[in-house]
Protein backbone atom coordinates (compact mmCIF):
# COMPACT_ATOMS: atom_id res chain seq x y z
CA UNK A 1 0.00 0.00 0.00
CA UNK A 2 3.01 2.40 0.60
CA UNK A 3 4.29 2.03 -2.87
CA UNK A 4 4.79 5.02 -5.28
CA UNK A 5 5.29 7.28 -2.28
CA UNK A 6 9.05 8.14 -2.55
CA UNK A 7 10.29 5.19 0.10
CA UNK A 8 11.72 2.83 -1.73
CA UNK A 9 14.01 5.77 -3.24
CA UNK A 10 14.60 7.42 0.19
CA UNK A 11 16.13 3.57 1.47
CA UNK A 12 17.95 3.31 -1.78
CA UNK A 13 19.63 6.46 -1.52
CA UNK A 14 20.62 6.09 2.32
CA UNK A 15 22.20 2.56 1.47
CA UNK A 16 23.79 4.55 -1.59
CA UNK A 17 25.57 6.79 1.16
CA UNK A 18 26.52 3.69 3.60
CA UNK A 19 27.78 1.68 0.38
CA UNK A 20 29.89 4.40 -0.08
CA UNK A 21 31.25 5.12 2.76
CA UNK A 22 32.08 1.97 3.27
CA UNK A 23 34.65 2.01 -0.08
CA UNK A 24 32.48 -0.85 -1.93
CA UNK A 25 33.15 -0.26 -5.56
CA UNK A 26 30.47 -2.90 -6.30
CA UNK A 27 26.58 -3.30 -5.29
CA UNK A 28 24.19 -6.59 -5.87
CA UNK A 29 20.96 -8.04 -4.91
CA UNK A 30 19.06 -10.61 -4.72
CA UNK A 31 15.56 -9.05 -6.62
CA UNK A 32 11.85 -10.17 -5.94
CA UNK A 33 9.78 -10.45 -9.10
CA UNK A 34 8.10 -7.41 -8.22
CA UNK A 35 8.24 -5.15 -11.72
CA UNK A 36 8.51 -1.95 -9.48
CA UNK A 37 11.31 -2.71 -7.91
CA UNK A 38 12.54 -4.30 -10.90
CA UNK A 39 12.08 -0.62 -12.25
CA UNK A 40 13.87 1.22 -9.12
CA UNK A 41 16.68 -1.27 -8.76
CA UNK A 42 17.40 -0.75 -12.46
CA UNK A 43 17.28 3.08 -12.31
CA UNK A 44 19.71 2.79 -9.39
CA UNK A 45 22.02 1.65 -11.59
CA UNK A 46 21.86 -1.84 -10.71
CA UNK A 47 22.17 -4.55 -14.08
CA UNK A 48 20.63 -8.24 -14.33
CA UNK A 49 23.19 -10.79 -14.28
CA UNK A 50 22.80 -15.19 -14.20
CA UNK A 51 20.01 -15.80 -11.59
CA UNK A 52 21.07 -18.03 -8.44
CA UNK A 53 20.03 -21.98 -8.67
CA UNK A 54 18.93 -23.54 -5.81
CA UNK A 55 18.52 -26.92 -6.19
CA UNK A 56 17.12 -29.52 -3.09
CA UNK A 57 16.73 -33.32 -1.88
CA UNK A 58 15.55 -34.79 0.65
CA UNK A 59 16.99 -38.27 -0.01
CA UNK A 60 20.54 -37.42 -1.63
CA UNK A 61 23.02 -40.43 -2.52
CA UNK A 62 26.06 -39.11 -1.22
CA UNK A 63 28.82 -40.23 -2.92
CA UNK A 64 31.76 -42.50 -0.91
CA UNK A 65 35.18 -40.76 -0.85
CA UNK A 66 37.61 -41.39 -3.21
CA UNK A 67 40.45 -40.45 -2.03
CA UNK A 68 42.08 -41.08 -5.70
CA UNK A 69 41.29 -37.50 -6.36
CA UNK A 70 44.74 -36.00 -6.07
CA UNK A 71 43.22 -33.91 -3.26
CA UNK A 72 44.25 -34.02 0.75
CA UNK A 73 41.51 -32.13 3.18
CA UNK A 74 42.85 -30.61 6.39
CA UNK A 75 39.67 -30.19 8.81
CA UNK A 76 38.60 -26.14 9.56
CA UNK A 77 38.49 -25.10 12.88
CA UNK A 78 37.69 -21.51 13.87
CA UNK A 79 40.31 -20.85 16.14
CA UNK A 80 42.98 -22.09 12.85
CA UNK A 81 44.38 -18.55 12.11
CA UNK A 82 45.95 -19.80 9.27
CA UNK A 83 43.95 -22.13 7.51
CA UNK A 84 41.35 -19.19 7.75
CA UNK A 85 43.69 -16.93 6.48
CA UNK A 86 44.08 -19.65 3.13
CA UNK A 87 40.54 -19.90 3.05
CA UNK A 88 40.53 -15.81 3.06
CA UNK A 89 43.23 -16.12 0.15
CA UNK A 90 40.67 -18.07 -1.84
CA UNK A 91 37.56 -16.28 -1.26
CA UNK A 92 39.59 -13.15 -2.42
CA UNK A 93 40.13 -14.99 -5.86
CA UNK A 94 37.16 -16.83 -6.37
CA UNK A 95 34.20 -14.88 -3.93
CA UNK A 96 35.50 -11.64 -4.67
CA UNK A 97 36.61 -10.14 -1.01
CA UNK A 98 37.33 -12.42 2.11
CA UNK A 99 34.56 -13.31 4.49
CA UNK A 100 36.66 -13.97 8.07
CA UNK A 101 33.55 -13.14 9.85
CA UNK A 102 31.56 -15.04 8.07
CA UNK A 103 33.38 -18.48 8.16
CA UNK A 104 34.29 -18.37 11.71
CA UNK A 105 31.16 -17.66 12.94
CA UNK A 106 29.82 -20.82 10.86
CA UNK A 107 32.20 -23.05 12.30
CA UNK A 108 31.56 -21.37 15.88
CA UNK A 109 27.91 -22.51 14.89
CA UNK A 110 28.59 -26.14 14.03
CA UNK A 111 28.99 -26.15 10.38
CA UNK A 112 32.42 -28.38 9.11
CA UNK A 113 34.21 -28.39 6.73
CA UNK A 114 37.67 -28.72 5.19
CA UNK A 115 40.49 -27.32 3.26
CA UNK A 116 41.83 -28.64 0.38
CA UNK A 117 45.11 -29.04 -1.11
CA UNK A 118 46.52 -30.62 -4.23
CA UNK A 119 48.23 -34.03 -3.21
CA UNK A 120 51.05 -33.52 -5.60
CA UNK A 121 52.18 -29.92 -4.48
CA UNK A 122 50.06 -28.93 -1.29
CA UNK A 123 48.95 -25.83 -2.83
CA UNK A 124 45.36 -24.77 -1.75
CA UNK A 125 43.03 -26.26 -4.55
CA UNK A 126 39.59 -25.36 -2.71
CA UNK A 127 37.77 -26.00 0.27
CA UNK A 128 34.27 -26.00 1.81
CA UNK A 129 31.90 -25.86 4.62
CA UNK A 130 28.67 -27.70 5.24
CA UNK A 131 26.06 -27.61 8.10
CA UNK A 132 22.64 -29.23 9.50
CA UNK A 133 20.83 -26.32 10.94
CA UNK A 134 18.22 -27.31 14.30
CA UNK A 135 15.68 -27.23 12.22
CA UNK A 136 16.70 -29.84 9.79
CA UNK A 137 18.01 -28.08 6.93
CA UNK A 138 21.34 -29.21 5.45
CA UNK A 139 23.32 -25.98 3.76
CA UNK A 140 26.29 -27.36 1.74
CA UNK A 141 28.51 -24.20 1.09
CA UNK A 142 30.02 -21.70 0.93
CA UNK A 143 32.66 -23.22 -1.29
CA UNK A 144 35.15 -22.75 -4.07
CA UNK A 145 37.96 -24.01 -6.36
CA UNK A 146 40.59 -22.70 -7.66
CA UNK A 147 39.99 -24.22 -11.05
CA UNK A 148 36.86 -24.75 -12.78
CA UNK A 149 38.08 -28.23 -13.55
CA UNK A 150 38.22 -28.92 -9.48
CA UNK A 151 35.03 -27.97 -8.97
CA UNK A 152 33.29 -31.53 -9.37
CA UNK A 153 36.06 -32.52 -7.05
CA UNK A 154 35.48 -30.06 -4.12
CA UNK A 155 32.03 -30.64 -4.38
CA UNK A 156 32.59 -34.36 -3.98
CA UNK A 157 34.73 -33.86 -1.08
CA UNK A 158 31.77 -31.52 0.43
CA UNK A 159 29.04 -33.96 -0.57
CA UNK A 160 30.87 -37.04 1.66
CA UNK A 161 31.73 -34.87 4.16
CA UNK A 162 27.65 -33.76 4.51
CA UNK A 163 27.24 -37.61 4.82
CA UNK A 164 28.97 -37.59 8.40
CA UNK A 165 27.15 -35.04 10.03
CA UNK A 166 24.74 -35.90 12.72
CA UNK A 167 20.99 -35.82 11.44
CA UNK A 168 22.42 -36.06 7.18
CA UNK A 169 20.04 -38.83 6.51
CA UNK A 170 16.54 -37.05 7.58
CA UNK A 171 18.12 -33.61 6.61
CA UNK A 172 16.44 -31.27 3.35
CA UNK A 173 19.63 -30.49 1.77
CA UNK A 174 19.53 -26.96 -0.47
CA UNK A 175 22.76 -25.76 -2.17
CA UNK A 176 22.91 -22.40 -3.76
CA UNK A 177 24.45 -21.99 -6.83
CA UNK A 178 25.85 -18.89 -9.40
CA UNK A 179 24.40 -19.78 -12.84
CA UNK A 180 27.83 -19.62 -13.84
CA UNK A 181 28.80 -22.73 -12.12
CA UNK A 182 27.64 -24.99 -14.72
CA UNK A 183 30.17 -27.58 -13.47
CA UNK A 184 28.68 -27.81 -10.49
CA UNK A 185 25.14 -29.23 -11.91
CA UNK A 186 26.56 -33.13 -13.16
CA UNK A 187 27.55 -34.07 -9.80
CA UNK A 188 25.03 -32.62 -7.84
CA UNK A 189 22.44 -34.45 -10.19
CA UNK A 190 23.97 -37.28 -9.61
CA UNK A 191 23.49 -36.67 -5.73
CA UNK A 192 19.80 -36.15 -6.02
CA UNK A 193 19.67 -33.07 -5.74
CA UNK A 194 16.81 -31.26 -7.68
CA UNK A 195 16.63 -27.69 -9.37
CA UNK A 196 13.89 -25.93 -7.13
CA UNK A 197 13.83 -22.07 -8.23
CA UNK A 198 16.01 -19.65 -9.68
CA UNK A 199 16.64 -15.95 -8.01
CA UNK A 200 16.94 -12.87 -10.27
CA UNK A 201 20.79 -11.09 -8.85
CA UNK A 202 21.10 -7.90 -10.49
CA UNK A 203 25.02 -5.88 -9.65
CA UNK A 204 26.78 -2.96 -10.87
CA UNK A 205 29.80 -5.19 -11.88
CA UNK A 206 31.12 -8.15 -11.97
CA UNK A 207 32.10 -9.82 -8.63
CA UNK A 208 35.02 -12.66 -8.38
CA UNK A 209 34.99 -15.76 -10.57
CA UNK A 210 31.68 -17.86 -10.18
CA UNK A 211 31.99 -20.33 -12.14
CA UNK A 212 33.76 -21.96 -9.93
CA UNK A 213 31.81 -20.51 -6.31
CA UNK A 214 28.67 -22.18 -4.40
CA UNK A 215 26.81 -19.74 -2.18
CA UNK A 216 26.22 -19.86 1.79
CA UNK A 217 22.54 -18.73 0.68
CA UNK A 218 20.71 -16.06 -0.76
CA UNK A 219 21.06 -13.96 2.14
CA UNK A 220 24.88 -14.58 2.63
CA UNK A 221 26.45 -14.90 -0.94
Amino acid sequence: DWQGHGIGRALLDQVRVHIAAAGCDVTSLHASRDPRALQRYLRYGLHPAPPMISLVTARPSFPSLDLRDGLDAHPLRADDAALLATLGDIDAVVRGVRRPADLRRWLEEGAEGALLTRRDTAVPAGYYLCSVAKHGRGVIGPAAAIDVERVPAVLARALAGAATLPGAGSAEWWIHLPAENSAALAPLFAAGLQARQLTPYLATGPIGRWDRYVFHDANML
